[in-house]
This record gives structure tokens, C-alpha cells and sequence, in this order.
């Protein structure tokens, strides 16, 4: 592949999706010299329980293995993380959030999300099985924001999840701004949308990675999140080329 795009491509920079467990130094390698700037990968949890559960059919170990593959060949990550699944406690969701922190090259704001039991999915159909839904009709009356839980797998009061899920988040954009732009009115203004989505109702948020030009300020490589040729609607031109893969 990387020689098919040397060949057939002018330079480009793109990003692309990975499997940690497809995902090894001579990969890297090959990626980078290709123009990868930055694979999106679902990490999903640093438990091996919730993995289990998930059938994610990865461990925890590769999970880790991948993340200092893709920092040693300078390749930007996308360290995605949910909570809320059968297994997840505290103690998961504060072991989600250090595995961000270890291993943020803060090219996007990161934070935890919550896992939604979409259509189709084995998740979906334990919702149904314990009576947090009725069916397709249900789900898509309840969904509002993919930031907010739409059903509790997990046993803690849906107050303290928040409460929880609120607190961790605040430190991940805390810590990413301390580590690039160090505006906390910025950072302030953030988690105020945040704090609103969760406990106010307000659900126009779309969340921490959805940023515009002015924002690349507070990103360590902005052009690692760029993608289709286009970043949050402003087209790059000619000199700098772009694709998602």
C-alpha cells in the first residue's frame, strides 16, 4: 500500500482506522512513510473484563503495545474510551482516563464517553433483555446525545455516574490544556458544556472533538485531526493533501 501511494498519489496526508491487534512496527513504519498522521483506534477500555465483554478479542497488553508503537513513530492516536458497560466501576473509569493520559500526543481533546446500546448491537439486546428498552421505536425516542447514557449497565445511581464521568473529564481537559495552549478560560468554557449536556439537559453538545479553525490553537499538531481534506469545513488547498482511509 505504501508504495501504491508513492507511486499513483501526489504527497498526501492522511488518516486512517487500526485494529491494535493488526498494528506493529513495521506497519507503523510503512504508514508514516506513507503520510499517516493519525490512526483512529478503538482502545475502548483498559479492563480486560469490560474487553471481554465487548468481544473485543484484543488485551489490554496490545492495547498498551500499540499506543507506544504509534508514539514511536510519531504517528497521532485517536484514544477512544467508553464507559458504562456490564464490569465498568470507578475504578475503570479512573484507569481509562491515566491510559489517556499516558499516551495523549493531544492532537484532538480526548475524553470518556458513554457506551450506547445501538440497534443491532449484543448490547442492545441485553437492554432489551432487562427492560431499558422495548425495541428499535424506543431506543431512537430515548437517544439524544451520544455523550449521555440511555441505559445504566453498570449498578451506580445514573446521578453518580455523571457526577463521576464529570469529574474524570474535567481532569483530561485540564491536563490537555496544560499541555498545549494553557488557556483555561477556554478549557472553562468547555466543560461548561460539559457540566450542561449532563446535568442541565442541554443536548446541542457534540462534544470536545468537534473544534474550528480558531481552535487549532489548542491542539498540539492540528493537522493530525484533519481529514477528507477538510478540517471542521475549511478546505486545506493544494499545498497540503489530505484523506481519510
Amino acid at each position: 500500500m505504501t508504495e501504491a501511494i508513492k507511486r499513483e498519489l501526489p504527497p498526501i496526508k492522511f488518516r486512517m482506522d487500526c485494529r491494535v491487534t493488526l498494528f506493529d512496527d513495521e506497519i507503523a513504519a510503512a504508514l508514516k512513510e506513507a503520510g499517516a498522521v493519525f490512526l483512529n483506534i478503538g482502545f475502548e477500555s483498559s479492563s480486560q473484563k469490560v474487553l471481554d465483554q465487548m468481544n473485543k478479542r484484543a488485551t489490554v497488553e496490545q492495547n498498551i503495545a500499540a499506543a507506544e508503537t504509534a508514539r514511536r513513530h510519531g504517528i497521532g492516536i485517536g484514544i477512544n474510551m467508553i464507559w458504562g458497560m456490564p464490569g465498568d466501576d470507578l475504578d475503570t473509569l479512573r484507569a481509562n482516563a491515566e491510559f489517556i493520559k499516558r499516551f495523549n500526543m493531544y492532537d484532538q481533546i480526548r475524553t470518556i464517553r458513554p457506551v450506547t446500546p445501538y440497534p443491532g448491537s449484543p448490547l442492545y439486546y441485553r437492554a432489551i433483555k432487562e427492560g431499558q428498552l422495548t425495541g428499535p421505536a424506543d431506543f431512537f425516542e430515548k437517544f439524544k446525545n451520544s455523550d449521555l447514557y440511555l441505559c445504566n449497565f453498570t449498578g451506580i445511581p445514573k446521578d453518580e455516574i455523571y457526577e463521576a464521568l464529570y469529574e474524570v473529564n474535567k481532569d483530561l481537559v485540564y491536563d490537555h490544556f496544560n499541555h498545549t495552549s494553557k488557556d483555561f478560560t477556554v478549557a472553562d468554557e468547555l466543560l461548561k458544556r460539559f457540566y450542561d449536556l449532563y446535568f442541565n439537559g442541554v443536548t446541542d453538545f457534540s462534544g470536545s472533538r468537534h473544534m474550528t479553525a480558531e481552535d487549532k490553537k489548542h491542539l498540539k499538531r492540528p493537522d493530525a485531526g484533519v481529514t477528507m481534506g477538510v478540517w471542521d469545513g475549511i478546505d486545506l488547498g493544494d499545498a497540503d493533501q489530505y484523506s481519510g482511509m
